[in-house]
Parts: structure tokens; C-alpha cells; sequence
């Protein structure tokens, strides 16, 4: 699975979205690593795509459910949460922007993912909204809702995220586009 955050709203973000997907619909299906995969990506925005000016953050996932793991890799994108029956685990690793630097290195993490874990993935929109006070949910809050629901389905933890943040929001527009991914091993 992959997450990207491409920056910009409406049309501009509409076709960097679908030439993300195409660059990765290129590399995808190679045996690789996901830090290869985007190491490859990076340098595919660097090279070919230089004058457009795109950078954008990503996460990039491979789930192996035979030998119970996963690997992944980061390009900035905000810590993500693997959540077991016991802890909430954040899955974070270093490397820059996709875009921003040619031959950009990137590190491969693994970690556990066993029978009832749940993986919420999400861009950084689901934690930087503000109340009407002006105060940011920022990640501490988040992970704060996470784990008041940590034990529930995931379709039933994604819709507390949301119902939660819209409460949070109040009456203002969201800022930035919301992505929410929830899985959940059974």
C-alpha cells in the first residue's frame, strides 16, 4: 500500500496525483524493497519532471502475511500508527521529500503485523486542523483519540477518527485534504 500527499489543492493536485500514480505504476511490480522503490521514485520527479517543481511526502508499505511482517519506508510523510491490543506503534523512518533532492536516500524499517493488528495510515490533513479557538488536534492529540478506540473494528475506528475531528473542527471547513486508510489483519 502507498500513501502520498501531494501539496496544492483542485486541479493542479488533481493531475500531480495522476502522474504519481503513473510513475509508480511503472516500478510497482519489480521485487523491490519499498526504500528502492522510492529511491527510483525520487529520482524519476528529479530528473523528468525537475521543471514542474513537485515534491511531495509518501509512505510505502509492503504487508507479507505469510511470514507476519512489514516493510516499509518514508519519504517525509508524518509517523503512522500500527495498532495492537496492547500498544500503538508508530512507523516512522528518514528520508526527504520525493523530488527534492536527486539520489535521495531512504531506510527500510520492518515491524510485526499479527492476526487483529490494525494499520491506520493517513496524510498529515487528519492532524493539522484547528478548533474554532485556534488550537491544532496536532499528532499527540490523535494518537490521544487512537487509543480511547484502539480495542474497536477498524471501519468502526476510522468512523470515531472522523466524527471525532469534524466535533474538533466545529463549525469551520476542514484545511487540507483528509486521507484515512484503516486495515486490519483478521
Amino acid at each position: 500500500g502507498t500513501d502520498a500527499d501531494a501539496t496544492g489543492h483542485g486541479i493542479q493536485a488533481a493531475l500531480i496525483t495522476i502522474l504519481i500514480k503513473s510513475e509508480y505504476e511503472k516500478i510497482k511490480n519489480f521485487d523491490l524493497p519499498p526504500d528502492e522503490i522510492l529511491k527510483i521514485l525520487n529520482n524519476s520527479f528529479v530528473y523528468q519532471y525537475s521543471q514542474l517543481t513537485i515534491f511531495f511526502s509518501c509512505i510505502l508499505l509492503d504487508i507479507d502475511f505469510q511470514n507476519g511482517k512489514i516493510e516499509y519506508s518514508s519519504a517525509g510523510h508524518p509517523a503512522q500508527f500500527l495498532v495492537s491490543s496492547k500498544d500503538i506503534f508508530e512507523l516512522k523512518s528518514k528520508g526527504k521529500l520525493i523530488g527534492l533532492a536527486e539520489n535521495a536516500k531512504y531506510s527500510l524499517k520492518t515491524t510485526p503485523f499479527l492476526p487483529s493488528d490494525k494499520l491506520l495510515l493517513f496524510s498529515d490533513g487528519l492532524f493539522e486542523e484547528f478548533n474554532e479557538q485556534g488550537e491544532e488536534l496536532r499528532e499527540e492529540g490523535l494518537l490521544k483519540l487512537v487509543k480511547k478506540f484502539q480495542n474497536a473494528p477498524i471501519h468502526e475506528l476510522g468512523k470515531y477518527l472522523v466524527s471525532s475531528l469534524e466535533q474538533y473542527i466545529g463549525k469551520g471547513a476542514p484545511q487540507d485534504d483528509i486521507t484515512l486508510i484503516g486495515i486490519e489483519y483478521q
